[in-house]
């Protein structure tokens, strides 16, 4: 007997028996899906922590104190040991008028932002100590040199937009200058530090950055703060990204052992309907063996009906699970891309035919074994 005269004849059977084809598309659907997103999501997630440790120095320090920072209390700081360079920030929620409407931004100012996030200009000019510059990806276009009112504690103030820059606002989401959920962090709005004080009328900070000579002096610092500045909160974040991101990768396991559990429900699910199926084919194939079809020809035909099977239900459910997880966030605290590889949906796809040709297994082992009494009965 022919390979294509099987093929049809393999094509012919899932047809008739669309309901158990379903059934084991749908198994293999949910298991190859589940597979794609814990990969996809779990490798984006810990991509991005990976990449904001890489940028954020190991030797930072945040220092967010119970009230406002003053002047003398910079100078101390600066004058701590093992201490490099200290950024005193200035960080205020504030209304900007444009167009008549009137947004909600958060003002920072710092005198030198490329020591917390990159960034790139798109149009006009950085901090100028004049005007104010503000992200591409805010909600509110404003082009550079458009004049806005700026109220802050109800006084009203004009001031311009300087520029406009590209950056990652993962940082501020990490540092707590912005709140995902009340503050957008693309509703910022930065400004040299001078510039800050002169908006707001402000001379007090809200936290600093510390540079230390070395990650290895950041306990020291650490506990020279919290002498200065009782109370106080200081966190490392190069530290504290890199636990994130073992946090991630350890649910990264998690999410895979849940994939792995639902492709084995699906291996389990699809044996069982195929022994169930064959079961109920034993006369025809009885009628098969009686034309002269040989064994090896109808074991031939049910791997090649699991072929089929595992091929369709490993592709849809790369399809249903590329669609849910570019829908999705696993988390808010971090802005994420899914992330997946070429060799990994072919990965997937293999393993949906194993699954899938695993369950062929029982049938074929039982054609090679049959008797004609079986077959006849």
């Amino acid at each position: 007997m022919k390979f294509s005269d099987i093929f049809e004849l393999a094509i012919t059977d899932i047809s008739s028996r669309w309901i158990y084809s379903l059934l084991i598309i749908f198994m293999l659907l949910i298991g190859i899906s589940s597979a794609f997103i814990a990969i996809s999501q779990s490798q984006g997630i810990v991509s991005k922590e990976e990449q904001l440790f890489e940028f954020l120095r190991p030797n930072l320090l945040i220092v967010y104190p119970k009230s406002p920072i003053s002047n003398s209390q910079v100078s101390v700081a600066k004058s701590m040991k093992y201490v490099s360079q200290v950024y005193p920030v200035i960080n205020q929620t504030i209304e900007v008028e444009v167009n008549a409407q009137n947004y909600t931004f958060y003002l920072l100012g710092i005198d030198n932002l490329s020591i917390i996030t990159s960034y790139t200009l798109v149009a006009g000019t950085t901090f100028d100590y004049s005007g104010l510059v503000i992200p591409s990806s805010s909600s509110i276009h404003i082009s550079p040199g458009t004049l806005v009112k700026v109220y802050v504690n109800k006084d009203a103030k004009y001031t311009y937009i300087s520029g406009v820059i590209s950056y990652s606002h993962t940082v501020f989401q990490r540092i707590g200058v912005s709140s995902s959920t009340l503050f957008p962090s693309y509703n910022c709005l930065f400004t040299s530090l001078q510039y800050a004080e002169k908006l707001t009328g402000d001379k007090n900070y809200t936290f600093l950055i510390i540079l230390t000579q070395s990650p290895l002096y950041n306990s020291n610092v650490t506990s020279e703060i919290l002498s200065v500045f009782p109370n106080a909160t200081v966190k490392s974040l190069g530290v504290s990204s890199t636990a994130i991101a073992r946090q991630y990768a350890s649910f990264t396991v998690y999410l895979v052992s849940l994939s792995i559990i639902a492709i084995l429900t699906s291996i389990i699910t699809n044996g069982s309907i195929t022994s169930i199926s064959f079961n109920r084919r034993l006369k025809e194939i009885g009628v098969m063996m009686a034309l002269g079809m040989k064994r090896s020809h109808i074991a031939l035909l049910y791997l090649l009906e699991s072929f089929i099977l595992g091929a369709v239900g490993g592709i849809a459910g790369l399809i249903v699970g590329y669609y849910i997880t570019e829908n999705i966030m696993l988390t808010k605290t971090v802005t994420y891309t899914p992330v997946y590889y070429p060799i990994q949906l072919v990965e997937l796809v293999i393993l949906s035919l194993l699954a899938s040709n695993i369950g062929s297994i029982y049938p074929i082992f039982r054609v090679f074994k049959l008797t004609p009494s079986e077959v006849m009965r």
